[in-house]
């Protein structure tokens, strides 16, 4: 376990060295969610539902930032080594 954590680190601080790549993992994925949540946010739900727009839409916004991450982030990986 010790091994996976120094080996996590490790690859967390190689990301960190591309700010574009840091960008795009740290600071675009909450800014995302946070901007598509205000346009979308139809204020109070209907009676029918307990949720709001963004409430039904934040599952679906983590799949697309984390498939796009992992798209974007591979090549900058394997050609670091």
């Amino acid at each position: 376990m010790r091994s996976l954590v120094c080996l996590t680190w490790r690859e967390f601080l190689l990301q960190l060295r591309e700010l574009f790549a840091a960008f795009f993992t740290l600071v675009f994925p909450p800014l995302l969610v946070l901007i598509c949540g205000s346009i979308f946010d139809d204020g109070a739900p209907p009676q029918s539902s307990r949720l709001g727009t963004i409430d039904l839409s934040t599952p679906s916004y983590i799949t697309l930032i984390t498939t796009t991450l992992a798209l974007s982030n591979s090549p900058i990986t394997i050609a670091a080594y």
